[in-house]
């Protein structure tokens, strides 16, 4: 059961499209990067323009989209490496040589990730340039020739991204900052409509799950497109901060639309009714403002923004929660109001570049850049240790493609470089990622090679391979965002038709096929044998950086229980900071999914986020609280309260850092402990404070058991395993 788990589970992982948007103009920037240079040199038979026609693919490939300043850096930094790549690849003549190398390219492009995505593409992609110029050794001529025609292909994809196809400025972060309001504007909807009566039992938790990732994501997105686009405008100043104030403004009515979500699970009426017309007056004007961001027009008539309910319970609310709460959706809205109207402001003046930012708007901070020596040398100081996750990516990959090299030669492989080109594609820092993506590629090339065999024994003339291929090259961009494995079916016949065209040998897509079986063979036991990680024993490490951040947010819970001053740089840094680990701890776990489907530990593991994410949020509606005004003594008790929580959540981050099971008496505490101390004092005069005290404790008792099953012998584990996350998760509420 457990290998075929294993078996099943990648393919599926393979097969699955992914939620996204065909990429109708990428496909066709490619196939003109492709065509273009291959049809100038077809028409002058120089056929050595297929480097500039390969170039001109990967770099259109590496576009990430965004301001013109990153899209430049990343694709014209590949341009460059590849050409360099290209040219020190034809020295390797003699297998030694070639060898050494291949080990230092391969190395090379493995550490490169250590810069981040842009950085990940341009060493992967220079990888594959490398390696199809190590197959065709030349002079120093040819080197240089070489050379000049990977240049000059990026330089024409670069044209074609840049110059040909030109748009908006600030066009990218305007849509992501759109995208924003409306993923708020629909998490208050969703939420409204899970609170509804007649729907059944409420999954909050599921909610929570699904929905707080995704906004945080597409919060992270504006903010990145945005600060990348400012960076390239260092004289402009309204519209980039009319912009700054959206996305500022964005981030902090999210914290207030958990706080409200607060609410509505609490389900006590009338609370949750006033809650959820709060909520639904927020979405009408975030998708106004969305609408106006993204057209960026003077518009024929201003959105409103909604007044916020009256701080007065109705008489007949004799619940003291109910009335506490519905004091806090009327100052939760002030808030959102404010939010709002700034961002009102802000989006009816974004087609004005000459007005200054409105004033009333939050205050961001833009980050300040950090020196391009340390941005540069940093992340290589931390990453030179044993226990680096890139380092090991670094020198598996260089292992695995020298090895590569050495098969394909002392085989004879005619077509050898494509063992290596598959090793470089598919090895990925995580197994289950590897077999997923070894999965795709030679599914794909196998369904795709058999195509390309198919379309060249019928076509009847060999000059009809080079339009078919410029089609099949432009569709096989279109689909690449949906699936990869999809990508590979069309991009293969692509290079094996602009080959044979070159060649005319109508055997090259068999070859292609049998050199990536290879090929992946050489990536899977690389993965296998070359400093072997499981997720199941990274995943502790991920889950206890979301605890230290969640650690941090609640120590802001208790000065702002002070009465002092909390800064909303900080906070907002903190929540961050939160969302981001959260995002990594799940990322965790669906790699888990992929590596060990059947194992006992990945309910645990996937609970255990659950309750994680729940317990932020609980966090978030503490924080965002007015400060409490409470006599010395009953200040004294909360504020050891929500500092034994703080002491708790350590004690869960050193147990999973070490491995041992969470001490006991760490989340049940004896009699007459701080939490009976701020039940006593709070009864009376701060229901409210009280039900999210109360809360945060429970959430903390069910994510310790979690952590106690993810770190039980297998047999305990699946044992226990019953428990479903939604049935602990509605104990925790």
């Amino acid at each position: 059961m457990a290998l075929t788990h294993r078996l099943v589970q990648p393919l599926r992982e393979s097969l699955r499209p992914a939620p996204a948007r065909l990429a109708f103009t990428a496909g066709l920037r490619a196939a003109t990067a492709i065509i273009v240079p291959m049809a100038i040199g077809f028409a002058f038979g120089r056929v050595s323009a297929s480097w500039a026609g390969l170039a001109g693919y990967l770099v259109s490939l590496a576009d990430p989209g965004g301001s013109y300043r990153s899209r430049a850096l990343v694709m014209g930094g590949l341009s460059v490496a590849a050409a360099v790549a290209a040219a020190a690849a034809t020295f390797g003549a003699s297998l030694p040589v070639a060898a050494v190398l291949m080990f230092v390219a391969g190395f090379l492009a493995g550490f490169a990730r250590v810069w981040g995505t842009g950085a990940t593409t341009v060493g992967n992609s220079a990888a594959i340039i490398f390696a199809a110029s190590l197959a065709q050794p030349g002079p120093p001529a040819a080197a240089a020739l070489r050379a000049a025609l990977v240049l000059a292909g990026g330089a024409w994809a670069m044209t074609l991204s840049l110059v040909l196809w030109p748009i908006r400025y600030y066009r990218p972060a305007r849509l992501a900052v759109a995208r924003a309001y409306r993923a708020l504007a629909g998490y208050a909807e969703a939420a409204v409509s899970l609170a509804r009566p007649g729907g059944g039992e409420a999954d909050w938790p599921g909610f929570i799950a699904a929905r707080h990732p995704a906004l945080r994501n597409t919060l992270e997105e504006a903010r990145r497109i945005l600060t990348a686009t400012r960076r390239g405008r260092a004289g402009e100043s309204g519209r980039g901060e009319r912009l700054l104030v959206l996305t500022a403004s964005a981030e902090q009515a999210f914290a207030r639309l958990v706080a409200l979500l607060d609410v509505l699970e609490s389900e006590r009426e009338p609370a949750t009714a006033e809650a959820a017309r709060a909520m639904e007056s927020f979405a009408r004007t975030a998708r106004e403002v969305a609408a106006l961001v993204e057209r960026e027009q003077a518009p024929a008539t201003v959105p409103g923004v909604a007044r916020a309910a009256a701080d007065v319970a109705p008489p007949d609310v004799r619940d003291p929660v109910a009335r506490a709460q519905i004091r806090e959706v009327a100052r939760l809205e002030t808030q959102l109001d404010s939010f709002l109207s700034a961002a009102v402001e802000a989006a009816v003046g974004l087609h004005d570049d000459r007005v200054a930012a409105p004033a009333g708007a939050p205050a961001p901070t833009p980050p300040r850049p950090t020196p391009w020596r340390a941005a540069a040398l940093l992340p290589v100081r931390s990453n030179l240790t044993a226990d680096s996750l890139a380092l090991r990516h670094a020198l598996r990959l260089a292992v695995a493609a020298t090895v590569a090299v050495v098969v394909a030669r002392a085989a004879g492989l005619r077509y050898g470089y494509w063992v290596t080109l598959t090793v470089i594609i598919i090895l990925q820092p995580y197994a289950g990622a590897t077999v997923v993506k070894a999965l795709q590629r030679v599914v794909g090339t196998v369904v795709g090679g058999t195509a390309a065999a198919l379309l060249v024994t019928f076509l009847p003339f060999r000059a009809a391979a080079l339009p078919l291929a410029a089609v099949l090259g432009w569709t096989s961009v279109v689909v690449r965002p949906i699936n990869y494995a999809l990508f590979a079916v069309l991009a293969t016949p692509t290079f094996v038709l602009l080959a044979e065209a070159r060649t005319g040998d109508w055997h090259l897509a068999g070859a292609r096929i049998e050199d990536t079986l290879i090929g992946g063979m050489i990536a899977l036991g690389a993965i296998l044998l070359l400093w072997p990680t499981r997720e199941r024993d990274r995943f502790p490490d991920a889950l206890a950086a979301a605890l230290r951040a969640l650690r941090r947010h609640v120590g802001l819970a208790v000065d702002g229980l002070r009465g002092g001053p909390v800064d909303p740089a900080r906070l907002a840094a903190v929540r961050r900071q939160v969302g981001l680990a959260l995002i990594n701890a799940e990322a965790s776990t669906q790699r888990f999914v992929t590596e060990a489907a059947g194992d006992p530990g990945l309910e645990a593991a996937l609970a255990a986020v659950t309750f994680a994410r729940r317990l932020a949020a609980s966090v978030t509606a503490l924080v965002t609280m007015a400060p409490v005004s409470l006599p010395a003594g009953a200040a004294a008790a909360v504020q050891s309260l929500v500092a034994e929580q703080e002491a708790a959540l350590e004690e869960l981050e050193e147990a999973l850092r070490t491995g041992r099971p969470p001490r006991a008496d760490a989340f049940e505490p004896a009699g007459g402990g701080p939490a009976e101390a701020a039940a006593a004092v709070l009864a009376g005069t701060d229901p409210l404070l009280l039900e999210r005290l109360a809360g945060i404790s429970r959430q903390l008792q069910v994510l310790r058991e979690s952590v106690v099953r993810l770190q039980a012998p297998a047999a305990e584990r699946g044992a226990g395993a019953a428990t479903s996350p939604r049935r602990d998760a509605a104990s925790a509420t």
